[in-house]
C-alpha cells in the first residue's frame, strides 16, 4: 500500500512452491507451455507462485519479491495490466535494499558492487539501475511512448526484453520517488483509476501526471542518471570514476530473467 497507495482486495490466499534445485524447476518449466524457452527465474500464476532454490538468499529473496508483488498487483489493481506497469512495480521492489532483517528498503537499490579496482560488476537492483542510465544515454529517444505501449509479445521475447524491464523498473521508481515526490499523487490516481476499471493507456497516465511526453522523458533521464551517480558515491567506488567510465561488465539485473510469457495477465510469470 505505501507504494501503490491501494489496498488489496480479499485474503491472500496464495501458495509458494520452493524447487530444490534449478534443474528441478526447469524440467517442470518444460512441460509448461507458457514458459517453455523463457528464461525466467520464477513465475506467478493464479495464486500459485514456484521458483527454484537460487544460490544465495539476495537472489531468492529477489525472485520472490517479485512474482508476490504480480500478486498484489492482480488483488490491488486488476488482472490484465500492461506489461510495463505489471513488471516495473514488481522489479521496483525487487530490486531495493533489504535491510539487516530482510526488511525491503524500497529508497534504496539492492546487489552488490565488485570489482579489482580496474574491472567492476554489479548485481541486482543496482545493475538494472546502470543498466537503465546506460541505455537513457546510448538512445536520445523518445522512449517512454513505445515502452508504455508495448505488448507483452514484444516486451518478453523481442530484442529490447532486458531494456524494457530495467527501464520500467526505473520508470517505476521515477513516478514514486521522481521530483522529489511531485509525480507520486498523479501516479497514485492514475492506479486508482485503473483499479475502478478505468484505462491503464498512455494518455490516461499523462493526464494524472499533468505532463507532455517531452518534458516527462527529459526529467526521467536526469533522474536516473542522478541515481547512478548518488548509488556509486555511496558505495566502495570512486566516485569521481561515474558510473559511465567505471564497468568494464554487469550482470543482468533481475527483471529480464523472470518475463510473463506473451498475452498472461499480470499474475503469470
Amino acid at each position: 500500500r505505501e507504494r501503490t497507495g491501494l489496498t488489496p482486495v480479499g485474503a491472500a490466499a496464495g501458495v509458494i512452491v520452493l524447487f530444490a534445485s534449478e534443474a528441478a524447476y526447469r524440467t517442470f518449466q518444460a512441460g509448461e507451455e507458457r514458459l517453455a524457452g523463457l528464461p525466467v527465474s520464477g513465475h506467478a500464476h493464479g495464486r500459485l507462485v514456484a521458483l527454484p532454490a537460487a544460490a544465495g538468499a539476495d537472489e531468492s529473496a529477489a525472485v520472490l519479491t517479485h512474482e508476490l508483488v504480480h500478486l498484489l498487483n492482480q488483488r490491488a489493481i486488476g488482472p490484465a495490466l500492461p506489461p510495463w506497469l505489471d513488471e516495473g512495480l514488481a522489479e521496483e521492489l525487487a530490486g531495493s535494499a533489504r535491510d539487516a532483517a530482510g526488511r525491503s528498503d524500497p529508497g534504496g537499490y539492492g546487489g552488490r558492487l565488485e570489482g579489482d579496482g580496474r574491472r567492476w560488476s554489479a548485481t541486482g537492483g543496482l545493475a538494472a539501475l546502470l543498466q537503465a542510465a546506460r541505455v537513457l544515454e546510448n538512445d536520445p529517444g523518445p522512449l517512454l511512448p513505445a515502452l508504455l505501449e508495448r505488448e507483452w509479445t514484444a516486451f518478453v521475447r523481442g530484442p529490447d526484453a532486458p531494456a524494457s524491464y530495467t527501464l520500467s523498473f526505473l520508470f517505476v521508481r521515477f513516478l514514486l520517488a521522481g521530483e522529489e515526490g511531485a509525480l507520486a499523487p498523479g501516479f497514485h490516481a492514475f492506479l486508482a483509476a485503473v483499479a475502478a476499471g478505468g484505462p491503464a493507456t498512455p494518455p490516461a497516465l499523462v493526464a494524472h501526471l499533468g505532463r507532455e511526453w517531452p518534458a516527462l522523458e527529459a526529467s526521467l533521464r536526469a533522474f536516473v542518471a542522478a541515481e547512478a551517480e548518488r548509488e556509486l558515491a555511496a558505495r566502495t567506488a570512486p566516485a569521481r570514476t561515474g558510473w559511465r567510465r567505471l564497468f568494464h561488465r554487469q550482470s543482468a539485473g533481475p527483471g529480464p530473467q523472470r518475463p510473463h510469457p506473451a498475452g498472461e495477465p499480470s499474475a503469470a510469470p
